[in-house]
Formats: structure tokens, C-alpha cells, sequence
């Protein structure tokens, strides 16, 4: 059985489509991604026959729909340039009454229920779920919000629809309903930095990835932003040599000049700052702005995106003393199995007699050689690493204050290469008033690298 009806006029929703035993849902997709059509329906009316087949060129949505549920009793409606409802097609009162006769059934404690669904701001919500309680039956809202689905005349219907709370009503008996939906915010309500300030997550409109303090301290890592690998989406962590100092390049979806710099912006509490000057143990939370929005509020700087790294304060409540400590060794991946001097020597006459017909070492030179100097042991060696962090806050109802030094000493692979890194910071919070609140942020970052300070030398 099908129901045709007239499609409103919508710019280029004609679609081009060879499927060979495709099924329903196949069509529905291809459908969406030619035009600017969504289609809604209850997921128990589709069937998962795969026995359509057609070959169009540039036609419209309503024939390919036509020739789509052909032989299935289900019909469509394009009730807006964007929406398309599939839905049952409706059986008349007589037709209905003589199947149940005939099938020895009774509908007496059934009754059919009508309605509107609407939300808040009393707009009809299209598209929106109506069922019994329980059943996979029921019927989706048309582009007025009505509906008309039959129910128990003591049963419960269950009202459904994306970003909407599902809600259940009462039948008891009634033939009209109408019902408000609300809008789930449950989800909506985390906090995060953004660059002027915190705000919800259901008022943004730009790209932000947001990662809590206790995942940058999962590895041990001489830059704190050098934790973000893995763990931030389109952000990129690459370090290029063995300085132990941990000389890094961190990309935000890529490189976006080729003369210029790519460096993001990276931001502690608010003001400009290395990513070396405070301790991954001190983070509170690392949100990276990746998208255009940034420039809106950091300029020409932001174009590269943004770093917004938010320190630890203190807590009301008890004094609290914590400690974290970690201790490591680092190796080489692997060793190189080259020649010794006497086996280069060799080959170097092979070479030489091959070239010029004469060797260029004698015997008597070769043997006096012996095996050499192994310059990968000479150079390299296991390097430790280690890190110490110490904190202290505490705090009541008017002022709250953290303080935290730390020690990070790694020794580089290459002999004679180190790095330490000391960081001592404080902040301290004061309420002067329900209106006026004082922050006093302390920050003294040192690092050495005595290696790099007698090659200059």
C-alpha cells in the first residue's frame, strides 16, 4: 500500500542513485547525502528487506521514494525543506474493525489518543516519538506536532524526541492530549576556561578540547605540554632530538604558515608564559582552542590556537600536604653493529685495490690497530630521571592559598647532558567582599642545561 504526496519545492533535493538489492534504510542515506533532507521514523516500521533496486539519474526525492516503498505499507511526508516523516499508513476505523472481528480480538480497552506536542517556547516539535509504554508500535509527530496513535484506554504513552527528556502520560481514559517537552540540559552544564573567562559547555560555539590535570601527570615529561600527546584531539607533540631538556614543537591541526611561526599561544592563568614554567603536578586543567574563535579574542597571536593552562589554588577546609615523587631510567633503543678499526681498515684496501689498484694500509698497520674505540659506549649511557613535587594548601572562608615547589633533574643519554628544572609557585585567594575577590599568583621557574652553557663557552 502507498500514500503519495505532493513535494515542496526544495533547491537541487534531486538525487542520482544505482543500488542493486538495497534496502530501506541504504536508500534513506543515500537521500540524505544528496540533499538537504533528514528523514524521521520509528525504527521498529523499517524492515531490513533488501530487495530494492533502481537506476535514476537527477530525479526527484518523491519518485525515488515512490518507487522505494512500493509494496511496503508505509508512506512519507516532506513536511519541510529539511525533514521528511516516514510513518504507517493509517488504517480506516472500518477497515480496522472488521480485521479484529475476524481475527476473534477485541479492542474495547483500546482507545485511539490524539494530540499536539509542543516545546517550551510553544513551537510544534516535529518528528517527536509517540508510543504505549512497552510497545515498538506508535507514531512520530507531523509538522504541526500532531499525532494519532492508538493506546490501552489505563496504559501510558511515552513521548520521545532528540535533545527533549522523555516524558510518560497518563492516558486514563482521555482522547485529547497536549504535551510540553523540555529540554535535557543534564549534559550541558560542565564548566570549562575558555579565553575570557569559564563558561558552559552548552553556550559554546567553538572547538575546545578540555583535559584535567591528573592526566597530564600520567608520564613523566620535562615540559608538562608534552603530556597532551594522545590525549587532545588535532593537537600534535613531536620532539626531534635527545635534548633532555625535552625541546619539543607542538602543532594545533597542523602547520598553518610557511614562513612564519606555527607555535600556538600558550597562556598560565591568563598571562603569556613558557610551557616549562610551571609543574605538571600544579595543572589544574589544559583547554586548547582550536578553531578561528580564538582570534577573536587573542588577535593575530590566537591564529595558531591556544593553550589555556588553569594552575591549582587552594581548598577550604584542613591543611593538606602532598607529595608526589617519580624515579626512572632511560637506555638507548638500540646498538649499532658496526666495524672495528681493523675491519674498516680492510675495507678500505677492498675499496682501494677495486679504485686505484693499490691497498692503502699494510698489514703491519692494520694489526697495530687493534679493535678501536666503540664511540657508541664512549657517548651514550643509561641516564636517570627524576622528579620530586611538594605541595601545600589549605585555606577557610575568606582566604585559600596553595604553595608548591618542585625538583625535575633527568640526565641526557649523551654523556655530559643534563637538565633540571626548578619550579616554586603560590596562589592565594582572598574574599574581601560577596562582591570584590583578591588573586595573588607567584611564579619563579629556573632551568639549567650546563651542557648546553659550556658548548657556548
Amino acid at each position: 500500500m502507498l500514500v503519495v504526496n505532493a513535494e515542496p519545492t526544495a533547491k537541487g533535493n534531486r538525487v542520482t542513485i544505482h543500488v542493486t538489492n538495497a534496502s530501506l534504510l541504504q536508500i534513506f542515506n543515500q537521500i540524505e547525502k544528496q540533499t538537504t533532507y533528514h528523514f524521521s521514523y520509528l525504527d521498529s516500521e523499517i524492515d531490513n528487506r533488501s530487495d530494492i533496486s533502481m537506476s535514476v539519474n537527477n530525479a526527484t526525492v518523491s519518485s525515488v521514494l515512490d518507487r522505494a516503498l512500493k509494496g511496503r505499507s508505509l508512506t512519507y511526508k516532506i513536511v519541510s525543506s529539511k525533514s521528511i516523516v516516514i510513518s504507517k499508513v493509517k488504517v480506516s476505523s472500518s477497515a480496522r474493525k472488521s480485521s479484529t472481528v475476524g481475527s476473534g480480538q477485541s479492542t474495547r480497552s483500546g482507545v485511539v489518543v490524539r494530540g499536539t506536542v509542543k516545546d517550551a517556547k510553544g513551537e510544534p516539535v516535529i518528528g517527536a516519538t509517540v508510543r504505549p509504554q512497552g510497545s515498538k508500535g506508535g507514531t512520530v509527530t507531523d509538522i504541526d506536532g500532531h499525532f494519532e496513535v492508538e493506546a490501552p484506554a489505563n496504559g501510558v504513552l511515552e513521548f520521545s524526541y532528540i535533545g527533549y527528556k522523555t516524558q510518560m502520560v497518563n492516558v486514563a481514559g482521555k482522547r485529547q492530549l497536549a504535551v510540553t517537552m523540555e529540554e535535557n540540559v543534564n549534559d550541558l552544564n560542565e564548566t570549562v576556561v575558555v579565553g575570557y573567562g569559564t563558561m558552559k559547555k552548552r553556550d559554546l560555539t567553538g572547538s575546545i578540547t578540555s583535559i584535567k590535570g591528573d592526566k597530564m601527570t600520567d608520564v613523566t615529561v620535562p615540559q608538562p605540554l608534552m603530556a597532551l600527546q594522545g590525549k587532545a584531539a588535532g593537537v600534535q607533540v613531536t620532539q626531534n632530538t635527545g635534548d633532555p631538556s625535552g625541546n619539543f614543537k607542538i602543532r594545533i591541526r597542523g602547520n598553518n604558515s610557511i614562513y612564519g611561526s606555527n607555535d600556538p599561544l600558550i597562556l598560565v592563568d591568563g598571562t603569556p608564559a613558557y610551557a616549562a614554567s610551571i609543574d605538571p603536578y600544579d595543572i589544574e586543567s589544559v583547554e586548547v582552542l582550536k578553531d578561528a574563535s580564538a582570534t577573536a579574542i587573542y588577535g593575530s597571536r590566537g591564529a595558531n590556537g591556544v593553550v589555556l593552562i588553569t594552575s591549582k589554588s587552594g581548598k577550604k577546609g584542613k591543611t593538606s600536604i602532598q607529595y608526589d615523587g617519580s624515579i626512572g631510567v632511560q637506555s638507548r633503543i638500540g646498538h649499532y653493529d658496526l666495524m672495528n678499526a681493523q675491519e674498516y681498515a680492510k675495507y678500505i684496501n677492498i675499496w682501494q685495490t677495486n679504485d686505484a689498484g693499490k691497498p692503502y694500509f699494510t698489514d703491519n698497520q692494520i694489526n697495530a690497530m687493534g679493535e678501536g674505540y666503540d664511540w657508541q659506549d664512549a657517548i651514550f649511557h643509561d641516564a636517570m630521571e627524576t622528579q620530586h613535587h611538594l605541595s601545600v594548601s589549605g585555606g577557610n572562608e575568606k582566604t585559600q592559598a596553595m604553595i608548591s615547589g618542585s625538583i625535575y633533574d633527568r640526565d641526557g643519554l649523551v654523556k655530559e647532558s643534563s637538565y633540571r628544572k626548578i619550579n616554586i609557585r603560590s596562589n592565594v585567594t582572598e574574599n574581601l567582599s560577596d562582591h570584590f575577590i583578591a588573586t595573588m599568583n607567584f611564579a619563579w621557574p629556573k632551568g639549567d642545561c650546563p651542557w648546553q652553557a659550556d658548548a657556548a663557552a
